[in-house]
């Protein structure tokens, strides 16, 4: 959904399209003497000068990316494959340091270390999956030096909390308002908090009503006797409904709808006894399409002629892509299942929650805002139309 979420599609993508690259005499990093390929004559080849490495993100996009990997019909102008354009120095970081793969858990770029980074594995050809890159023949051993001297050089710009990505700590529900700080099993992290929703708190490893638990009442490990009546210990239910303890007005609790042990689904109010979706229908071609389309497509990510994990987010796509459809990673799940925001892996990506593989979407540090958040599961919760 976002160019950090590239995984290895960037380098099957990198390795179906990069030219030959003829070998070099020498595999000295600092001063190439080869004839001609990238790396082992650079920028200076038409002057006979030996090539030397300048291990910078600038002169790597300039003396490796760009011959090898930015032509027309691969990562150039004006349509790069897989999204991924390697002409622009400003944008390499961005799309590779601390990006996170699915292939053997790798990271494209682990800033600070070379050899843990899948990049530089295709160069040498021992990725351990895929395909080695270029196809057709390797980089000069002195480029490939030059490229693992540049990772090496490099520093890490984000939290990485003992992984080898980046991590959110205001999203990640791993890590939570900090490393290793994880909100329980299924509840999302929001602005660096544990987000259990309304006035409900985590106690443990689940939220809970303190109004009305009987074991949380008015606060986490605060037992009642008998029940619990507005956070408050109490000998009976009075007017509410004693359901297991918790004193509950079935009208309005949606865990208790109507009756008790009567939920009502993610993204659900009770209303008079009644589940109803908690807010207005929004509509898909006016709010939630440009929603996904802005957040969604941006390089390598949800677009283009090979959008990840073969989800197109485009406006013109995105509905065909996602309601009813099965996600690619956990096929017994469907991206958007109508009618059930909490049974739509969209959300869960979003969310960070209960996921099959990889981590939350979008990546960059980037999370999608509360209320679009809620646009989203009323959009579901209304039945995902196509208006």
């Amino acid at each position: 959904m976002h160019p950090r979420a590239l995984g290895p599609c960037l380098l099957v993508a990198l390795a179906a399209c990069s030219p030959a690259t003829p070998a070099a005499t020498t595999a000295d990093v600092t001063e190439g003497t080869g004839s001609s390929g990238v790396g082992s004559s650079g920028p200076s080849a038409d002057t006979g000068e030996p090539w030397v490495c300048d291990p910078t993100t600038a002169a790597i996009t300039r003396d490796v990316f760009v011959p090898a990997c930015a032509t027309m019909g691969c990562h150039g102008a004006p349509d790069p494959a897989a999204g991924l354009a390697l002409a622009d120095a400003t944008m390499i970081e961005a799309q590779l340091v601390g990006v996170p793969s699915s292939c053997d858990g790798s990271v494209l770029v682990l800033a600070g270390d070379a050899a843990a980074s899948l990049l530089l594995r295709k160069l040498e050809g021992d990725a351990g999956c895929g395909t080695a890159m270029p196809p057709t023949a390797a980089l000069p051993a002195e480029t490939i030096a030059c490229v693992a001297a540049w990772i090496d050089a490099l520093q890490p710009s984000c939290e990485q909390c003992g992984t080898t990505a980046c991590v959110d700590v205001s999203s990640d529900a791993d890590h939570c308002g900090g490393c290793n700080a994880p909100c329980p099993a299924g509840i999302a992290c929001v602005d660096g908090a544990c987000d259990c929703g309304g006035e409900d708190i985590v106690c443990g490893d689940t939220c809970v009503d303190p109004r009305s638990s009987p074991v949380h009442c008015g606060g986490c490990d605060m037992p009642c006797a008998v029940v619990c009546l507005d956070g408050a210990c109490a000998a009976d239910c009075g007017a509410l409904s004693n359901c297991g303890g918790a004193c509950v007005d079935t009208s309005i609790d949606a865990n208790h709808c109507g009756g008790c042990d009567q939920p009502c689904v993610d993204g659900q109010a009770c209303v008079d006894s009644s589940c109803v979706c908690d807010a207005p229908q929004p509509s898909f071609a006016a709010d939630i399409a440009p929603l996904l389309a802005s957040s969604c497509t941006g390089p390598a990510c949800h677009a283009g002629a090979m959008p990840k994990a073969g989800l197109d987010l485009r406006a013109t796509a995105s509905w065909d892509a996602l309601v009813g459809v099965a996600a690619s990673q956990c096929g017994d799940r469907l991206r958007v299942a109508p009618g059930d925001p909490g049974a739509s892996y969209l959300m869960d990506k979003l969310l960070g929650v209960e996921l099959c593989s990889g981590t939350a979407m979008p990546k960059a540090d980037q999370t999608l805002p509360a209320e679009q958040l809620a646009l989203l599961s009323a959009w579901i919760c209304h039945g995902a139309a196509n208006d």
